[in-house]
């Protein structure tokens, strides 16, 4: 069995065995959403929109494919 996270939260790295997550671009999340925020009140017939931001893979031993000895 594999098992990934989402946040990649500080105490994923210290369980056993250390959780495979998803790290999530926190600062940049909340800078986009502010900035969003302020072009709405700016102009508030603006389209509505989608914004994607990039994420990171944290590869841990919980996803690792381990074989039998």
């Amino acid at each position: 069995m594999r098992v990934a996270g989402f946040d990649d939260a500080k105490i994923a790295k210290l369980l056993n065995p250390p959780l495979t997550t998803i790290r999530q671009p926190v600062k940049l999340l909340a800078e986009t959403a502010v900035e969003s925020l302020l072009q709405r009140i700016r102009n508030p017939d603006l389209a509505p929109r989608a914004i994607l931001l990039d994420a990171q893979l944290v590869v841990r031993s919980s996803s690792k494919v381990t074989r039998p000895a």
